[in-house]
């Protein structure tokens, strides 16, 4: 489902993705990679629709029966997600660098970027507030406030209704667009001019309703605000984990696997932060789930770390922290998989033969759990 030629992204699941190519990349380049993908993590795991494409895409890195469909929802909410996450970067570069690293930065997405030039265009555009010549005026509490309003936003354009939405009866692309621009009737449960003669082109269409948000964005009392009533919202906390594992079950009859799959989700009782946040830190485990009746490759144990410099074409890294101990699985372009775990230190000694590993090869470098983060000089470290 995801392009891993692109130099960041993020995969709907607990991690983001660094290509180790970066090592040329200044801090300029790479910092700004980091706060993009943090949006779409934020936004995923903050809404409805997101929590349940999470569920989806850890059942579909074992079954692929529904993945023609996963796909063709992504399109219904990449160009907003886009937008969202180029904007807020351009916001946050305006904050902390000024008015003439923010221009210095539009001048050269302009010449140099310019498919992420015109989503962080056509979304200034949508509204009034979020103007060019207004932005590059407003108070660092301005734009706080305006970050935090956008995100909201982004949040409920993924808040559907994620137990009507029927994804299961869907079964072609056509089927999908027809929904996504009809909606589907709560009354009658179809589609398509139903004979309700209802409308519900804001139900399910996480790009039509980011629209329809940004629209309604005002200045009220020293605070950006938006009218949320314009369209239906449906939280993250209105159905239970179980509700969500019943509709990916729904989305794969013969998979008896799903429910064992997704049994770890969970939210945490105290959703004191503003967003709300689903608490998946046990819900992606990382070799093998017990029970599991899949061909899995054959993942070999190599005792010393050094000797993972000998293997070559090594695709993906992932690094797995437990305390001070690292796992660190390589797999090979030929599908070959290794691991070896070892001991960190806040000197990031160990995680250094991680990034050389990854620069040397060119590889995709994949973070659990923010791991990296843990180090002061974690910029020092992506800078290379």
């Amino acid at each position: 489902m995801f392009d891993t030629t692109e130099s960041g992204y993020y995969n709907n699941g607990e991690s983001f993705f660094i290509n180790g190519g970066l090592h040329d990349k200044s801090l300029h380049e790479l910092l700004p990679i980091i706060q993009h993908e943090t949006v779409h993590h934020r936004i995923f795991h903050t809404s409805s629709l997101g929590l349940l494409l999470i569920m989806f895409e850890k059942i579909s890195l074992t079954d692929s029966t529904r993945d023609e469909i996963l796909q063709g929802v992504s399109k219904y909410y990449k160009r907003m997600q886009e937008q969202l996450a180029t904007y807020i970067e351009m916001l946050r570069l305006l904050e902390k660098s000024g008015v003439e690293a923010f221009k210095n930065e539009a001048i050269y997405m302009r010449e140099y970027n310019k498919v992420y030039f015109n989503y962080f265009k056509n979304l200034s555009y949508k509204n009034k507030h979020l103007g060019y010549f207004r932005i590059i005026n407003y108070t660092t509490e301005k734009i706080q406030s305006l970050i935090n309003c956008l995100l909201l936003i982004g949040r409920d354009a993924f808040n559907i209704d994620v137990t009507k939405f029927g994804l299961e009866s869907i079964t072609t692309l056509s089927q999908l667009q027809t929904v996504m621009s009809e909606g589907r009737c709560s009354r009658c449960n179809s589609y398509n001019k139903c004979s309700c003669g209802i409308e519900r082109r804001l139900d399910f269409n996480p790009n039509r309703r980011f629209s329809k948000l940004i629209q309604t964005i005002s200045w009220v009392n020293g605070e950006f605000e938006y009218d949320q009533s314009v369209i239906e919202c449906s939280t993250l906390e209105t159905n239970g984990i179980d509700d969500y594992i019943k509709i990916v079950e729904q989305n794969y009859p013969s998979n008896f696997m799903v429910r064992n799959r997704l049994s770890s989700f969970y939210l945490k009782e105290d959703n004191s932060n503003t967003f709300g946040l689903p608490d998946l830190a046990h819900s992606f485990p990382f070799l093998e789930i017990s029970g599991e009746n899949y061909d899995t490759p054959e993942i070999k144990y190599i005792a010393n770390p050094e000797e993972l410099f000998s293997l070559d074409n090594i695709k993906y890294i992932n690094v797995i922290p437990s305390g001070l101990l690292l796992t660190v699985n390589v797999v090979l372009s030929n599908g070959e998989n290794y691991y070896c775990m070892y001991v960190d230190d806040e000197l990031n000694s160990g995680f250094l033969l991680v990034l050389q590993l990854a620069y040397r090869n060119n590889a995709i470098l994949q973070f659990h759990d923010f791991y990296i983060f843990k180090y002061p000089n974690w910029k020092d470290l992506l800078a290379g």
